[in-house]
């Protein structure tokens, strides 16, 4: 989000909020309402306040809708803001959900936004031939978060960040420590700490590395396909058990299910209080008949 801000607002680099609020329209970005609760952080962070930060409606599946986000963009314009970036989730926390990214990259370059692509959890999915189809449109994103930590085994913490243009890294974040940072010391190319919000971390591209080089790419494929494999076992068998019931339609390697207490069985759906009858089970053991 910082970089996406850097490239369209240069001045924010220099001025502060204050002074920005008070001389341009205020910058707003964009993010489905099942996207991770770091956005809600990052506008904060960035002084952009959690205003400027817009929750985009999923449809049932937990994916962002395009029609929507359009319509949001456009409606941001008309108040005379500036729509500046996008998050778009590859396997969202709770559902495992992938947005439409061939859709929201269309919106995206048509209004000149910024298209990040939260791939903490899903990104691991380009690895599987069988499983990449999930990231079509991934390819035209500005940049792309990826913890190798969550679905490849590797110990936390394992994390990258792919840019499409690397040049603006340094523009973005450099302070230009020249006790640190020298341009002319052996390998300088390779120092990152300019480059970030960090300085001095830990070597965590060994794990990747290592672990990569180690197992290969066919195995850390057949890891992804086992997970899918085991969530769609996991599904079956929760539809064929009345004492079970699907919350949601199953996406990625997420099931999301409820245990339905017997009096609540066969469970019917249509019913007007299904939900409310239903959600109180968990922290209450069981909760009241259907009347």
């Amino acid at each position: 989000m910082h970089l996406a801000r850097a490239r369209s607002d240069p001045d924010a680099l220099e001025s502060s909020p204050s002074f920005l609020a008070a001389h341009k329209p205020p910058l707003i970005a964009f993010t489905s309402a099942h996207s991770h609760y770091s956005l809600k952080k990052s506008v904060v962070l960035l002084g952009l306040g959690r205003r400027a930060l817009r929750l985009v409606p999923c449809d049932d599946h937990g994916r962002m809708r395009p029609k929507t986000l359009a319509a949001l963009i456009h409606e941001a314009i008309d108040a005379g803001q500036r729509p500046f970036f996008v998050n778009a989730t590859a396997g969202t926390t709770v559902l495992g959900a992938f947005d439409p990214f061939l859709e929201i990259a269309d919106l995206c370059a048509q209004h000149g936004l910024w298209l990040h692509i939260d791939g903490t959890f899903g990104a691991s999915a380009l690895l599987s031939p069988s499983q990449r189809w999930r990231l079509d449109g991934a390819a035209r994103a500005d940049s792309l978060s990826w913890n190798l930590h969550k679905m490849l085994g590797i110990t936390q913490h394992c994390a990258a960040l792919l840019v499409r243009r690397p040049g603006q890294l340094r523009p973005a974040f450099a302070a230009s420590a020249d006790y640190l940072f020298q341009p002319d010391k052996p390998h300088a190319e390779l120092d990152s700490g300019d480059l970030t919000f960090q300085c001095a971390r830990r070597n965590d591209v060994f794990k990747a590395w290592f672990c990569w080089k180690a197992r290969g790419e066919a195995a850390l494929a057949a890891r992804v396909d086992h997970g899918v494999e085991l969530a769609a076992l996991a599904a079956r068998r929760i539809e064929s058990d009345p004492r079970f019931a699907l919350a949601a339609p199953p996406s990625w390697v997420n099931v999301c299910f409820w245990w339905v207490p017997p009096h609540l069985r066969p469970l019917d759906r249509t019913h007007p209080e299904f939900h409310a009858h239903l959600h109180p089970i968990a922290p209450r053991d069981q909760g009241p008949p259907l009347g």
